[in-house]
């Protein structure tokens, strides 16, 4: 199924890039055929369009550094959840002593 996916959109890339007026051939192939900018490259280049591979690797750096600021961000969300987590404990925790300490001091605990 894949396959025949990828060879339906090499045959429709060969018009759309006859009519294409935009600065970046990739990103505009990206956008308009909804694939990754790696994956553009790969099909442009397999219709014969010439993509350095200087372009190639900053593409892939920048997808690493965003895939590491992603996880970066996941860890300070659930550091950040882990600590809202433990206050809202912790004020339940008091609450709790409080109301003990109230049962007590007035005799209902017996």
């Amino acid at each position: 199924m894949e396959n025949y996916i990828t060879k339906r959109r090499l045959e429709l890339a060969s018009q759309w890039i006859s009519t294409y007026n935009g600065k970046s051939l990739v990103r505009g192939y990206a956008r308009h055929f909804s694939v990754d900018l790696i994956c553009a490259i790969i099909e442009l280049r397999m219709l014969g369009h010439h993509i350095s591979e200087e372009y190639e690797l900053a593409n892939k750096c920048s997808i690493a550094d965003r895939l590491l600021q992603k996880k970066k961000k996941g860890r300070l969300a659930q550091l950040f959840s882990r600590m809202i987590q433990a206050t809202e404990n912790s004020n339940l925790l008091r609450l709790y002593q409080q109301r003990c300490t109230l049962r007590h001091s007035a005799g209902l605990d017996r």
